[in-house]
């Protein structure tokens, strides 16, 4: 659950990523849809950003399940957010099979 002002604060930068699609020329959807791709990870980002600023916070065990969500989630989000906005798709620049196809 959001704390108070916190859904104020996320509809803001929300609002703000939309224009910065707009004034980049993008669309109205898909402004929105890079809105919603920058914006529903933010809790993985919050629980990954308070390890990072206590580290010893977690058991291994915790630090495991932090990763693998968010390394499941967010990254999906960031591959469309990019195309979107960006134009370019991901690709494996680590040339380690990053990028799969479906």
């Amino acid at each position: 659950m959001p704390e108070i002002g916190e859904q104020q604060n996320r509809n803001q930068i929300w609002k703000q990523i939309q224009s910065a699609g707009l004034e980049r020329g993008l669309g109205d959807q898909d402004s929105f849809d890079v809105a919603f791709h920058m914006m529903d990870w933010i809790n993985d980002l919050k629980r990954l950003w308070a390890f990072y600023e206590n580290p010893n916070s977690l058991e291994v065990g915790q630090i495991d399940e932090l990763l693998y969500q968010f390394l499941s989630h967010a990254p999906h989000h960031l591959a469309a957010a990019k195309k979107l906005y960006c134009g370019i798709g991901v690709s494996d620049v680590f040339d380690i099979g990053a990028v799969e196809t479906k």
